[in-house]
């Protein structure tokens, strides 16, 4: 890992600048919306299901998008498990 850029709150992402075969890659993940519009919004309606389906089983959702050259790509969804603290 050649950088890596702690969560911003303001933002709503975190991210890291990886190297991999010689070639830099920035890998960022954070909330859903946030990741689309960094990614010029490419949600296709199916997105959104997805995302319903993860929440559903009490998961918090991320996205993750990368970025080689210019521009971000969207790579998926994440659902991470977050129990209610007692």
């Amino acid at each position: 890992m050649k950088d890596f850029r702690g969560f911003d709150p303001a933002t709503r992402r975190t991210g890291a600048t990886v190297s991999i075969n010689g070639e830099e890659i920035i890998v960022t993940k954070g909330a859903v919306e946030t990741i689309l519009i960094l990614c010029g919004n490419q949600d296709n309606g199916s997105l959104k299901e997805k995302e319903e389906e993860i929440g559903s089983r009490d998961h918090r959702i991320m996205a993750v998008a990368v970025s080689k050259d210019r521009g971000y790509r969207f790579v998926g969804l994440v659902g991470l498990s977050d129990p209610p603290q007692t």
